[in-house]
C-alpha cells in the first residue's frame, strides 16, 4: 500500500511524505532516474490528480523528461513544469516548454503561456489570451428569458430574446414561447401572434400550438382557438406511440380547453 501523506510539522510549507516504492519494474531494472522521488519538494496528491510524470527513451538517447503539475484549490491545472537531465527542482525563469494557465470566475481559461526551448535561444512560444462573448451563450440567455418572465420583467425578456432570436434552436424553445407572451403582455399583440404563427406546424410543435390557442382565447377568438385544439387532437390519432407519450400533456390540456370553450 502507498504511504499516506502525514500532516506537516510546525514551520513546514509542504509535507514531504511520498510513496517511493509504488513502482517496481519486473526484473528489478528501473528505466527511470527516479527524479520525482528524489526531489524534497515533490509530494503525491492522493486526490486523483496527476502530480508528476517521468519518461525516458534510451534507444534514441533522449534524456529523462519529468513533468510536474500544479493545480489550484478547484483542481484546475495551473502549471505544467518540465525538467530534463536531472535539473534541480527549482528552475530558472526559462525552462523547456513550461506551461502556465489562468482562469476567470466561471472556470474558463483566460491565459495560456508556454516557454520556448531552454537549450537554444530562450523564446516565448505561446502567449495566448482567451475572451468570451457572454451574449453568445444561448443556454444562459434562454434561462434568463425564463427567469425574467417569471418575475414579470417583460421588457428584459424581449431584450434578451432578441439576442438569440436567429439561432435555429430558438424557434421551438420555451424561450420563444415566453418571448411571444412577453410581446403580448406589453401590448404588442400583433407581433405576438406572428411569433405564435411562426411556431405552428403540422404533426409537431404541440406545446407552442397549445400556447397559441391560449393566446387566441385571451384575445376572444374562441372559434380560432377551438380550431387549433381540434387540429392537435386530430393529429394525435396519426402519431406513433412514442410521439403520443411525449406530447400527451398537450393533448390532455387541449381537451380540457375544448370542454371549457364548449361550456361558454
Amino acid at each position: 500500500m502507498p504511504q499516506l501523506p502525514r500532516e506537516c510539522s510546525a514551520g513546514q510549507k509542504r509535507c514531504s511524505s511520498r510513496a517511493p516504492n509504488d513502482y517496481k519494474p519486473v526484473g528489478g531494472v528501473n528505466p527511470f532516474d527516479r527524479l520525482l522521488e528524489s526531489q524534497p519538494d515533490y509530494y503525491p496528491l492522493y486526490n486523483g490528480n496527476i502530480a508528476g510524470m517521468a519518461q525516458t527513451l534510451p534507444a534514441i538517447n533522449q534524456p529523462t523528461v519529468v513533468n510536474s503539475y500544479r493545480y489550484d484549490h478547484l483542481n484546475r491545472i495551473k502549471a505544467n513544469l518540465i525538467h530534463q537531465n536531472n535539473l534541480p527542482y527549482s528552475l530558472p525563469s526559462y525552462d523547456t516548454m513550461d506551461e502556465t494557465f489562468a482562469y476567470d470566475g466561471n472556470g474558463n481559461i483566460t491565459k495560456s503561456f508556454r516557454h520556448g526551448d531552454f537549450y537554444a535561444a530562450p523564446k516565448d512560444m505561446d502567449d495566448l489570451t482567451y475572451n468570451y462573448n457572454r451574449d453568445a451563450n444561448e443556454h444562459v440567455l434562454a434561462q434568463l428569458v425564463i427567469a425574467y418572465f417569471e418575475k414579470q420583467k417583460y421588457d428584459e425578456v424581449i431584450r434578451i430574446a432578441k439576442k438569440i432570436y436567429r439561432l435555429p434552436q430558438f424557434m421551438r424553445s420555451k424561450a420563444h414561447i415566453l418571448y411571444a407572451r412577453a410581446l403580448e403582455n406589453t401590448g404588442n399583440t400583433e407581433l405576438a401572434e406572428n411569433e405564435f404563427k411562426a411556431m405552428k406546424g403540422r404533426y409537431s410543435y404541440f406545446g407552442p400550438r397549445y400556447e397559441y390557442g391560449l393566446f387566441l382565447v385571451r384575445a376572444g377568438h374562441l372559434n380560432d382557438a377551438k380550431q387549433i385544439f381540434d387540429e392537435m387532437l386530430n393529429e394525435e390519432q396519426h402519431l406513433g406511440s412514442m410521439e403520443k407519450r411525449t406530447n400527451r400533456v398537450w393533448f390532455t390540456k387541449a381537451k380540457e380547453k375544448l370542454r371549457k370553450i364548449g361550456a361558454l
